[in-house]
């Protein structure tokens, strides 16, 4: 299953592969895609960190 499947069905996930890396590819899809999240009255103030070690 990829991220994004993943996000559509929103399943919970209970482990975590540390040795994985996101394309840059796939984190710009994923920022796409979190961008469309619903905020609190749309105000739209999101924060974003793209933590990488």
């Amino acid at each position: 299953m990829d991220v994004f499947e993943a996000i559509k069905t929103r399943r919970a996930i209970k482990k975590f592969d540390s040795s994985y890396k996101m394309s840059t590819d796939d984190v710009q899809k994923l920022m796409n895609h979190v961008i469309l999240a619903p905020t609190s009255y749309n105000q739209q103030n999101w924060r974003f960190v793209y933590v990488t070690n």
